[in-house]
């Protein structure tokens, strides 16, 4: 959901004040870093985009949808940000869907939809939408049915979330908070989701994030406000916040739920932008996505930049 008044101004009011500062900390990093910008958000139905993710069915498509006050729809976007198609999720509403991401299960490739924001920490449940993923070349509908209905529920009350991810090597969906002091893990196994119950979200511990020394007081403030996750196959995690990335490499292929609050992860590099919700893996896990929510003003579209990231260990296109 969009960010108050007041902390969208105070976001705003640092970001051209910390960017010399943060790109001098990360020179290093950048230089062994290619960043590509790919396109802009120039059609005015991407209003919002909170969540970002590379299709695996289709070649060179995204999946995006906007934040709150969409109707429920899934949008396939070319790389240069043009969409190629818009889907209206039958079944589903739109309150405040922040996230979205993907698994392979029984072999059939699912988008999973989270409708997991509540900045107020008010409401009764939330909700995560789970939906085959079409093949674009072969789609007949600009329709798509739910394929489950995932209604949730936090075990020590609700939270605000903004990052969703998958880890098919347990079968769970796990949610990280924003607005805690420290963020924080739940996780729910798919077995224990029937369509007559409201489910529950264990808590499983904290993010081991910490601030740096050099760090201004926003970047400390908002350390904690996870705003996008993207899981990869080799057991990679992406997070970020409002003014960084990070990275955790997974090579043993650990429980998700056990890596993110056991471990530190890498800093990687992030070209800043206004209120940037939204990161994704590429299907190679050192190249990464991320676009900016904030396109609005209320008084005119503000098109946002799509960036592509490709690190060292990987080559460029």
């Amino acid at each position: 959901m969009k960010a108050s008044f007041h902390i969208r101004a105070l976001l705003f009011s640092v970001v051209f004040a910390c960017f010399s500062f943060i790109n001098a900390q990360q020179h290093k990093q950048e230089n062994d870093t290619r960043i590509d910008t790919l396109g802009f958000s120039t059609d005015t139905r991407l209003k919002e985009i909170s969540g970002l993710l590379v299709s695996r069915k289709n070649p060179d498509t995204f999946w995006v949808h906007n934040d709150s006050g969409d109707a429920p729809v899934l949008y396939a976007l070319r790389k240069d940000m043009t969409i190629k198609a818009l889907f209206e999720i039958e079944g589903a509403t739109h309150t405040d869907w922040e996230d979205i991401t993907q698994a392979t299960i029984e072999g059939k490739n699912y988008l999973f939809i989270g409708d997991i924001g509540d900045n107020r920490a008010a409401r009764k449940s939330i909700t995560v939408y789970q939906v085959e993923e079409p093949a674009l070349d072969t789609v007949s509908s600009t329709k798509l049915k739910v394929y489950r209905t995932i209604e949730l529920v936090y075990e020590d009350g609700a939270r605000d979330a903004e990052a969703l991810l998958y880890d098919s090597r347990t079968n769970e969906l796990i949610m990280v908070t924003k607005r805690d002091e420290r963020a924080r893990v739940y996780t729910i196994e798919m077995n224990q989701i029937t369509p007559e119950t409201v489910a529950t979200l264990k808590f499983e511990g904290t993010l081991q994030l910490e601030a740096l020394k050099s760090d201004l007081p926003p970047m400390r403030t908002y350390l904690h406000y996870i705003t996008a996750a993207d899981q990869h196959e080799d057991g990679s995690v992406l997070l970020k916040n409002y003014f960084r990335v990070w990275r955790y490499s997974n090579s043993e292929l650990k429980p998700l739920k056990q890596v993110l609050t056991q471990e530190r992860p890498e800093q990687l590099p992030y070209q800043l932008e206004q209120q940037g919700e939204a990161i994704a893996f590429d299907l190679d896990s050192n190249r990464y996505y991320t676009t900016s929510e904030c396109a609005d003003d209320g008084t005119s579209h503000i098109p946002q930049p799509l960036y592509r990231y490709t690190l060292s260990a990987s080559r460029p296109e």
